[in-house]
């Protein structure tokens, strides 16, 4: 992600595909550079199910002290005119244990890119939202190079966890998925969002002039 979840998935079926085609090969058959392609096949797999399984085990072991955060971006494109979105949904139990979810979309202006600054500006207005104050953070994100999965992001969210643990005595964990097996919770919390807003817009031939009028919109359509 992001790139584009489409385009995420055009990979991953030629990714994860490779790993069955050469299977199906002899192993005294396998050329070295087919060799070579079925070892990075068996790591990616062998990365992706352990990232989905230490994801769902962490999901799973919440309590009322902490919150999970899963995150990724996705593109608006209506008319012409296209956003950027940071997709962040909020995982936490209550006291009962009983698991609650709710959804941010941080929405950029025209022509801004989903680059590290952008995540860095999210996170900063992140901060003073009050499902992470007084709770542990468990942040997932995809490996994302320009946003995510960078020196510049890193060291922002070390800052990030020495404030947080500053003014909540918490702790911050980040993660990411193995590549290209993203955060398909976030995925679906932006396919319904784009849906609903591009059915409104077609329906009553509307314009997305400012990212201003697709938050009104957006928030029209979700009531």
């Amino acid at each position: 992600p992001l790139y584009s979840s489409a385009a995420s998935d055009v990979y991953k079926r030629q990714h994860c595909a490779t790993l069955k085609e050469l299977e199906e090969i002899q192993d005294e058959l396998l050329t070295s550079e087919q060799r070579s392609r079925l070892a990075k096949a068996r790591k990616h797999e062998a990365a992706a199910i352990a990232q989905r399984r230490s994801y769902r085990d962490a999901r799973a072991s919440l309590t009322s002290d902490d919150v999970m955060i899963v995150q990724d971006f996705t593109y608006h494109d209506y008319v012409q005119l296209g956003y950027q979105d940071l997709v962040v949904v909020f995982i936490w139990k209550d006291k009962h244990g009983d698991e609650h979810t709710t959804t941010r979309h941080y929405i950029a202006n025209q022509g801004d890119k989903n680059d590290v600054l952008f995540s860095i500006h999210a996170w900063e207005k992140l901060a003073a939202d009050p499902r992470v104050a007084g709770k542990n953070v468990f942040v997932w994100s995809d490996n994302g190079p320009k946003h995510f999965k960078c020196t510049a992001y890193i060291t922002y969210m070390m800052m990030w966890a020495w404030r947080h643990a500053k003014r909540s005595k918490r702790g911050l964990r980040l993660s990411f998925f193995a590549p290209y097996h993203g955060a398909s919770v976030a995925d679906r919390g932006a396919a319904v969002v784009k849906r609903r807003v591009a059915d409104r817009i077609a329906s009553q031939s509307l314009r997305m002039k400012t990212n201003e009028a697709l938050i009104q919109l957006a928030n029209t359509v979700l009531g």
